[in-house]
């Protein structure tokens, strides 16, 4: 049984601790000066003087901020070892509100781990089977088995990846995790498709289709592409929308999809943007065209002007997509934009292919994207068929998903492109196999 004593507050030592954080530690060190220590701290005799904090992290240090002399403890005999320590800890504050989500998943892993150490890892299910297993962590702490099992994976992950301790919440780090998951599985399979030996003329169009999709930085690759090999260039780079000229209190961690928030200053935004147009113009050929989509708040004039500059002839009435079901990123100041605009400009004396056609291209958003601006194919095909023949050689700039690429496909056109982000390739390997040419 624990003994009950006061003791000098300097003689207990933290050890390693399960909890990291300790909140509003002024405002309970006043609260101690003022009514003392009600709550006994846990610690374990060291045998030399000295003691082992076991519980109340928080309260002592406090009570060192509070420079008391003596503080009421509960001292756990020697022969108390680390499991039923760490047992007490979490015990003590596994519930408490501000213990961080983090914390809560290590204190799980570690009990389920130490209980394994001392007593064995169960081999069967049988509820008289020697040794410890997961349901017996959760019966333990009054959880469910799949929910410890979660935990327990989840705190061995933040081991592994750091970055998911910057979530908000454990749903969050759970979404996050799952999607590291899922693109770890797909850029492994799309490795082995990559690497297959094309046996058959089905298997080479495929392994074509997958090298069209270039790893590269395009202003740095198109340094090598000749003058005038491009008929059409489908051009969607990142939209330079500084989050300084947004609204002031806009909730930056909801835009998804309708803004592309790079958070460039606007000069180095014209230098990209008038670098891009100039080697596209040299890339294009003699009577060719390219579409370029943009952010119109606050770039429609600029883009257009900066189209010109380089060279090529565009009208300042631009290309819609009508998409329906749209995403409003800043629903308080602006109505939802359920469209998209691009210039379509020529180099040369090109004609559109489908003369007439209108200038809305009406297409529905897929809600199941793998790249945050994805176009549907369906709308890039009718794009292609608008402006290019089969014979035409396209290129996309800045791939994304690579939407682009399956339609070209579809259309028997000759098309590839350059994306600098490798998992988005891994995922285009996989979905080049999972459908067919032609019908993607």
């Amino acid at each position: 049984m624990p003994e009950f004593k006061r003791i000098d507050p300097n003689t207990i030592t933290e050890g390693d601790r399960i909890r990291q954080e300790y909140p509003n530690i002024d405002s309970l060190a006043e609260s101690i000066r003022q009514h003392g220590l009600e709550c006994p701290i846990g610690v374990r005799d060291a045998g030399d003087g000295t003691y082992l904090l076991i519980h109340g992290g928080r309260r002592l240090r406090a009570c060192t901020q509070a420079e008391l002399s003596e503080v009421p403890v509960m001292i756990y005999p020697k022969d108390t070892d680390e499991l039923e320590s760490k047992i007490l800890e979490l015990l003590e504050n596994i519930e408490r509100e501000d213990l961080t989500w983090q914390e809560k998943l290590e204190a799980t892993e570690w009990i389920n781990r130490l209980h394994i150490t001392k007593y064995g890892e169960k081999i069967t299910p049988r509820a008289d089977a020697e040794g410890w297993s997961m349901a017996d962590t959760a019966k333990l702490l009054g959880k469910s088995a799949s929910g410890v099992s979660t935990d327990i994976q989840l705190a061995e992950a933040l081991k592994e990846i750091p970055m998911l301790r910057e979530c908000k919440n454990k749903s969050d780090a759970l979404k996050a995790f799952d999607k590291l998951r899922e693109n770890i599985i797909i850029a492994e399979l799309a490795k082995r498709l990559e690497s297959r030996r094309a046996e058959t003329s089905y298997d080479t169009q495929l392994l074509k289709l997958c090298d069209s999709f270039i790893t590269s930085d395009f202003l740095e690759a198109v340094q090598k592409l000749p003058d005038g090999c491009i008929d059409f260039a489908d051009v969607d780079p990142p939209w330079g929308v500084n989050i300084n000229t947004l609204p002031s209190g806009t909730d930056f961690s909801k835009a998804k999809g309708e803004v592309y928030l790079e958070g460039i200053k606007p000069d180095a935004y014209i230098k990209f943007l008038s670098t891009l147009f100039e080697n596209l113009y040299r890339v294009m050929s003699d009577n060719s065209w390219i579409v370029m989509w943009f952010a119109p708040h606050p770039w429609f004039e600029v883009v257009h002007s900066l189209i010109l500059k380089a060279g090529f002839k565009c009208l300042r009435t631009p290309g819609i997509w009508y998409k329906h079901n749209a995403f409003c990123a800043f629903p308080r100041y602006a109505l939802t934009p359920d469209y998209e605009f691009f210039f379509y400009a020529r180099k040369g004396d090109p004609g559109i292919v489908k003369q007439g056609r209108s200038i809305v291209f009406d297409f529905l958003q897929s809600k199941d994207k793998s790249h945050p601006t994805e176009k549907p194919i369906d709308l890039m095909q009718e794009i292609l068929q608008t402006f290019c023949t089969q014979a035409h050689r396209v290129l996309v700039p800045f791939l994304g998903s690579g939407n682009t690429l399956l339609a070209a496909s579809n259309l028997n056109m000759q098309a590839f492109g350059y994306e600098l982000n490798a998992d988005y390739k891994s995922n285009f390997i996989f979905r080049v196999h999972q459908g067919r040419p032609g019908s993607y």
